[in-house]
């Protein structure tokens, strides 16, 4: 078992004993509530001396305190009947919350001053109780969720246990019996001291990017385990008073905070874009998880009679581990540029409405309170000061998005421009090149590719980047997949989607080997007359949905300034490409359009020859460039004459190399054993040149393989290029350079000397060779006493 294989196992085994714990925490918190047992501590004591009482340290709230008459410093004698001699902290607390069993209220004996009396002491109910449950699951779901998907991926599995140990905090079960108390305030204590260490670690090892492995890195969070009594003992006053569990939890959140934020903005100077925006959803989550409550603390100050609003709020803490899951796997979800500037905007105008309906408002009803009733004034101006700020919404959002993303501003006064542009365009050439041109400046995607209708396929009539574009028939799954759509396409990324079900196979790696991200139909008229094929964005950004707005307005001007151009000119237009085209393919090629042939692109088993001029450099030097010239013509005529002698094709020749395929543009029934008497053949002839200039002649290194590879034409900027791309094209240039290595003059792959059959018969095999860029394979050669 591998390493990968073992740590997924190991993965999965902590996710089913932690989901298993959780689970048990949470059943007992749902059997509390059904029986309305969870109460708070109404007050913490100090541990009783030697023989003695324990006495009252704090109370829950001043309400209380007035409610009981107790004092802080009055012994407690008796709980619900049983004695309180030498008890201490936590057995008090045990025994309270163990007495509660639903009750409101518990009898407790006391003795203040020397004077003993009973009380009734209230026992307050968890606020909004059922929120505990919502933030168990809220938290413990998409983490589980993610580290189920990304077992073996570390910040999944650092997500999951910050997660766990924050569910596994709120999983309230006190109540019932001794040892389900002492279990829920374990459980209570051990939340803290797992999530906030694993936060940090979290941070630390995400974005992969700027991953920190080192040994601060692994161990220094988990310093912050000493906030794990904080929160016990301010509940409970376990193990120490909840005077110090208020300073420990204090102090110790706004330090972890801190830490937290130099963390992730230490993360986001180093990051790229896709880093970036993952830790865009990480602040997203901080402030949706925080801003609510800080609204509410505010109001509650204005207002005491909000406090039920604040403890309310606290529900939004949810949305820190589901922003943390889209980070970790979904940063490619929604607009969070657009997120950020909304809650920057919403922000403004809460902090702006607090101030003026809190602050302002009271003192102006004060002033306007002899011209009518005050709390009618006051009303009024509040919704005055509403009304306002809802207006003011449509001024303050854009300047927002323009001091936040100054970008995406921009985008949009570059889309404005180019439709203006297009207006001026004269014919259709222009438009295409201003269209993709400006198209591939304003959203620098790693490929930009415009199509037309030319006969019966899609061209590419502009292409920028280094993608391979191919031609798509009219007819055929893709251009009916955009006639169908009548918009923007969003290529998605997992084949399984219906989209890629429409296609053919051949279509579809030819958009994967594109890298294509969006397809924009051009449709003059309601008629698919092209579309433009976008990459994904060089920045790392994804295509917002104001991006794919602005992109389908672009596309709707461009299509109507096509209806402008006249058909002639369109069909001039398409004859002139033609006609290219025929110039810069090879013979065999124009011979194949001649015919009429459609030269569909597509996967063909094909067999690929490479020739090169061995030692050319040093032939070359001595001479002068004419004589050069005279003796690569003389080269380049006496080899393609015998690839076309055994019907081979000539790709391409590049100075001294020359590529050449059999089978393709037709099939070739006997293409291993053509190919292989076509290099034969190569290297005779090229010996019997001679030139008067250099009496050494020349001599060739031939390397041949067969198998898969696509075959179609590749568009460049003035022209169209016919040729085989693949595994199969890199490994017979590879073994033509292993000719050098060997000491032959052909050097072939396996397939081709099973085809060619008793044509290969002079060829030994060098048994399994390296070859650069590629695993081993078995290489034969024709021995130098052979080719004597």
């Amino acid at each position: 078992m591998t390493r990968g294989a073992r740590l997924r196992r190991a993965d999965a085994l902590l996710l089913a004993g932690a989901l298993a714990l959780f689970s048990v925490a949470l059943g007992l918190n749902v059997r509390e509530l059904l029986r309305g047992g969870l109460v708070w501590m109404p007050l913490t004591v100090d541990a009783a001396p030697a023989g003695g009482m324990p006495r009252v340290h704090s109370f829950w709230s001043p309400e209380l305190e007035r409610r009981t008459g107790l004092v802080r410093g009055d012994e407690l004698v008796a709980l619900d009947g049983e004695s309180l001699a030498d008890v201490g902290r936590l057995e008090f607390a045990t025994r309270l919350l163990v007495a509660a069993q639903g009750r409101r209220e518990l009898p407790v004996s006391v003795r203040s001053e020397g004077a003993a009396r009973e009380v009734l002491l209230p026992l307050p109910e968890v606020p909004f109780a059922w929120r505990t449950t919502l933030f168990a699951l809220g938290f413990v779901v998409p983490g589980a969720f993610a580290f189920w998907r990304a077992r073996g991926f570390p910040p999944a599995r650092l997500l999951f246990l910050f997660a766990f140990g924050y569910a596994l905090h709120w999983t309230y079960f006190w109540g019932g019996s001794r040892p389900q108390t002492l279990a829920a305030m374990a459980a209570f204590t051990l939340g803290p001291m797992l999530a906030g260490p694993f936060a940090l670690r979290a941070m630390l090892s995400f974005p992969l990017e700027t991953a920190s492995s080192g040994r601060v890195a692994r161990f220094a969070p988990f310093l912050f385990v000493v906030l794990g009594p904080g929160p016990v003992s301010w509940a409970f006053g376990v193990p120490f008073s909840a005077t110090w569990g208020m300073r420990i939890t204090t102090a110790g959140s706004a330090l972890w905070v801190v830490t937290a934020l130099s963390i992730l903005t230490w993360n986001y100077r180093r990051s790229g874009a896709t880093g970036r925006r993952q830790l865009k959803w990480v602040l997203v989550g901080l402030y949706l998880a925080s801003a609510p409550p800080a609204f509410a603390a505010a109001a509650t100050l204005i207002e005491p009679g909000l406090a039920w609003l604040y403890e309310a709020s606290l529900l939004s803490v949810i949305c820190l581990p589901i922003a943390l899951f889209v980070a970790l796997g979904r940063d490619h979800l929604y607009d969070v540029d657009r997120l950020i500037s909304a809650s920057a905007t919403y922000t403004l105008l809460s902090v702006l409405a607090t101030a003026g309906i809190g602050i302002a408002v009271p003192r102006v009803a004060r002033l306007l309170a002899a011209f009518g009733d005050p709390d009618l004034v006051q009303a009024g101006l509040s919704i005055a000061v509403a009304l306002a700020l809802v207006n003011a919404r449509r001024w303050v959002a854009p300047r927002v998005q323009g001091l936040l993303f100054r970008e995406r501003v921009a985008l949009e006064q570059g889309a404005l421009a180019l439709r203006a542009a297009l207006s001026g365009s004269e014919k259709p050439s222009e438009l295409i090149e201003t269209l993709g041109t400006k198209l591939d400046a304003l959203l620098a995607p790693t490929c930009t590719v415009i199509y037309a209708a030319a006969g019966d396929e899609l061209a590419p009539v502009f292409v920028r980047g280094p993608a391979a574009a191919p031609g798509f028939g009219l007819e055929k799954g893709l251009a009916l997949v955009l006639a169908a759509e009548h918009g923007v396409v969003t290529v998605p990324p997992r084949r399984r989607h219906p989209f890629w079900q429409a296609l053919d196979a051949e279509e579809a790696s030819a958009l994967e080997a594109m890298g294509a991200a969006l397809l924009v139909p051009l449709e003059p008229r309601g008629v698919c007359a092209g579309f433009i094929c976008l990459g994904e964005k060089r920045s790392g950004d994804v295509y917002t949905a104001q991006d794919r707005a602005l992109l389908a307005s672009i596309a709707a001007k461009a299509s109507d300034e096509l209806v402008r151009f006249h058909e002639l000119e369109l069909r001039e237009a398409e004859r002139q490409m033609n006609a290219r085209l025929r110039r810069y393919v090879p013979g065999a090629i124009a011979e194949e359009l001649e015919r009429g042939g459609a030269l569909a692109p597509g996967e063909r088993e094909v067999t690929v020859l490479f020739v090169d001029v061995r030692g050319y450099s040093s032939f070359a030097e001595p001479i002068a460039p004419a004589q050069i010239f005279e003796a690569v013509s003389a080269y380049t005529q006496a080899v393609s004459e015998e690839i076309r002698a055994a019907s081979g094709t000539v790709v391409e020749f590049n100075g001294d190399g020359m590529m050449a395929v059999f089978g393709a543009p037709e099939e070739l029934a006997e293409k291993e054993r053509a190919a292989l008497l076509a290099a034969l053949a190569i290297r005779r002839r090229v010996r019997t040149l001679r030139f008067d200039f250099d009496a050494r002649g020349l001599d060739v290194g031939i390397g041949i393989a067969t198998g898969p590879a696509y075959v179609g034409s590749i568009q460049a900027v003035d022209r169209a290029i016919w040729s085989a791309l693949g595994n199969t094209t890199n490994l017979a240039a590879r073994l033509q350079g292993l000719t050098r290595e060997q000491g032959a003059s052909v050097a072939i792959d396996e397939a081709t000397f099973r085809g060619a059959g008793a044509a290969a018969r002079a060829f030994r095999s060098l048994g399994i060779v390296p070859i650069r860029g590629r695993r081993p394979l078995e290489v034969f050669t024709l021995p130098l006493s052979e080719e004597a």
